[in-house]
């Protein structure tokens, strides 16, 4: 295996595109006032207005300024405004911690993930400016941590889908939370934690270096880059072989997953989970500058400079880990002109320029197929679905997108099983794929299914 070498201070380098990104975001918390900030005043309108979601924007927030303030090529190195900010923000995350949880269980407040959502970038910040803290606020943060970190073990080990790897992508951050822990409280069974989730994570790999996200299901790239970028910023904290080897096996999924035009394809996702979102530059920078000799290398850097071109703020944690990760390379642009299995899926890919689609078949689909056209992120248009919608009965409340509510309300049948008959078949010029299924009910509640409909569909396309 071919590695960068040591990755050594990058961010020092006279144009590093995320060092002038953490500067501006630096001013911009700067600006507001941590004290008083709430979710709605971030457009987070998770049902609550007054959601727990903030908690984890908050921790992501004081990484940034942790990490500029510890940081001698950042122009925020040292200063006493940023400390006083960076201050405010711990006691404020720290104060809302109660019995290790963040979440408050409220209705309509948020979910479990909050907790590790926020922990993850509290001990990563104080691994970064722990030794600079006053004694008193030093013992309060390492007892919130150690609260916090056995909230974490008690779920993952009580519930039988965490702990037997079954739902292992969301929650990578877990792994990592173990491995800091190990270190900030000195437990060693923490790093075992973190051993044994990695080996999770080494189970769930698609051959197309996708990861499952649910039960088998495929995942969606946002979550794809949560667990590369958590895996990235393990193997800075143990410079592990067997981390690397896996993030060398994830290589095949971006240049399937985005487009040429920095488009994220997204309609073979788990069928709760088909929205559009945009992608990130953060982990293809990783992943080309940590293998640079690997034929897929130069598309992933390709496609991070696109990425980047759109000047979207991203999750700011990410943006600390591939700080020194980026490199000034252009990149070779991904090939246009193809057909080709792809493993992640279960499924099969074609792309002729600006047009491209997949087939899946995956478990739990409403969708088979999806296709779009994308000349850059500004300018695309995508067939997101081509399904079937069953109505079992009248929906008890009347809306105008009557179909969708009687999904929401588990009245209509529209997902295939975990199980069922599936054949593909592709070459260089052509592709079909045949699917016969059950059809299932599901409710809001996307790990809940009702029974078999009755229903059975058989699906081919070309």
């Amino acid at each position: 295996m071919s590695v960068a070498g040591e990755i050594n201070s990058n961010a020092q380098k006279c144009g590093n595109p995320y060092l002038t990104e953490l500067n501006r975001r630096v001013d911009d918390i700067m600006a507001k006032d941590v004290d008083a900030i709430r979710s709605k005043d971030l457009g987070m309108k998770h049902i609550n207005p007054d959601n727990d979601w903030i908690l984890p924007e908050l921790a992501g927030m004081a990484l940034l300024l942790g990490y500029a303030w510890n940081s001698p090529q950042a122009k925020s190195f040292q200063r006493k405004e940023v400390w006083d900010q960076l201050i405010k923000l711990i006691n404020r995350l720290l104060g809302s911690c109660h019995d290790g949880k963040w979440w408050r269980e409220l209705p309509g407040t948020g979910d479990h993930n909050i907790n590790r959502f926020t922990l993850v970038a509290v001990t990563d910040l104080y691994l970064r400016i722990g030794p600079y803290l006053g004694e008193e606020l030093k013992k309060k943060y390492v007892q919130v941590i150690e609260q916090a970190a056995a909230v974490q073990v008690g779920e993952h080990d009580q519930d039988s889908n965490r702990s037997r790897g079954k739902y292992p992508n969301m929650d990578a951050y877990f792994m990592l939370i173990m491995e800091e822990c190990s270190r900030i409280l000195n437990r060693s069974e923490h790093h075992v934690r973190a051993m044994n989730f990695l080996g999770y994570l080494e189970d769930c790999l698609f051959d197309g270096g996708g990861f499952v996200y649910f039960m088998g299901t495929n995942e969606c790239e946002v979550y794809h880059q949560l667990a590369v970028m958590t895996l990235v910023r393990l193997w800075e904290l143990t410079r592990s072989r067997r981390v690397l080897e896996l993030l060398q096996k994830t290589l095949p999924y971006y240049p399937n997953a985005v487009e040429p035009s920095g488009v994220v394809e997204y309609y073979t996702d788990p069928f709760w989970k088909h929205y559009w979102s945009e992608g990130a530059p953060y982990a293809l920078d990783a992943l080309a500058t940590l293998f640079p000799e690997a034929p897929e290398a130069g598309e992933h850097r390709y496609l991070a400079n696109v990425l980047r071109a759109q000047k979207k703020d991203g999750n700011g944690m990410f943006l600390v880990w591939a700080m020194d990760l980026w490199r000034p390379d252009k990149g070779v642009k991904p090939r246009e002109n193809w057909i080709r299995h792809d493993a992640s899926l279960r499924g099969l890919r074609g792309r002729s320029g600006a047009f491209s689609w997949a087939g899946t078949t995956g478990v739990c689909q409403d969708t088979f197929v999806g296709a779009m056209v994308a000349y850059s992120p500004s300018k695309y248009s995508a067939l997101q679905a081509g399904g079937i919608d069953i109505l079992l009965e009248e929906p008890p409340i009347k809306q105008p997108e009557s179909a969708w509510f009687g999904r929401r309300l588990g009245t209509s049948a529209y997902v295939s099983g975990y199980d069922y008959l599936r054949r593909l078949v592709v070459t260089e010029k052509m592709a079909c794929m045949g699917i016969n299924s059950p059809v299932y009910g599901g409710g809001i509640g996307w790990n809940h299914f009702l029974p078999e409909s009755g229903w059975h569909m058989r699906q081919v396309w070309y």
